[in-house]
């Protein structure tokens, strides 16, 4: 598993132009490195936060271009909303909003979760505990907000998998942490009636 630290340190000498990154990811991620499923939950992490929350921005980006793009492009996506707010009981101006709030929480739910990796990898609990409640009210949202029959419907089988998956992902990782650290709470434990024996 890649160390960025130590990577930057063999990759980055005293010459390099850009000395400040290497000293802006140990300011970052700190210069202890992580346990090794901490680090994968981390990457998993990275790769599914930065993938959802690029579609999400695009989403939110969209509703604002949506003039530029029937003009320019002769791509009516109104006529698309209409169509979906009649399925799914909206107005087609109410509609429009309801993806707008859709598109653009979702996005800043993964933004924070993102931000919480950081303190993932540092071994924070408090990062840990944060990226989990997020990812549980991003997922409650997705579902309840419009409807499940959206979240079913409309949403790709992939991103219900990836939201999912980071979920189910921090939960385990909770658990993992928490046996550890009671693991090591017992054996210090024992360690010191062992010596309180030998006195």
């Amino acid at each position: 598993m890649i160390d960025f630290p130590q990577k930057l340190d063999e990759k980055i000498g005293p010459t390099s132009p850009f000395p400040f990154l290497k000293k802006t990811l140990r300011l970052i991620l700190g210069k202890e490195k992580p346990d090794w499923y901490t680090r994968l939950f981390c990457w998993i992490g990275l790769c599914v936060g930065l993938y959802l929350t690029f579609w999400n921005a695009l989403g939110t980006l969209t509703f604002f271009l949506l003039d530029f793009i029937e003009a320019e492009k002769g791509v009516y996506t109104r006529n698309f909303i209409a169509e979906k707010a009649d399925v799914y009981g909206f107005s087609t101006e109410n509609f429009e909003q309801v993806l707008f709030t859709y598109h653009a929480l979702s996005g800043l739910l993964w933004t924070l979760m993102l931000l919480s990796l950081i303190l993932v990898y540092r071994q924070k609990n408090a990062g840990l505990w944060t990226f989990v409640l997020l990812a549980g009210l991003l997922n409650a949202f997705l579902v309840f907000y419009i409807s499940w029959g959206y979240y079913s419907q409309e949403l790709t089988v992939t991103d219900q998998i990836l939201n999912l998956l980071t979920l189910v992902l921090g939960l385990v990782l909770l658990t993992i942490k928490k046996k550890k650290t009671n693991h090591e709470e017992e054996g210090e434990g024992l360690a010191h009636v062992d010596q309180n024996l030998q006195q």
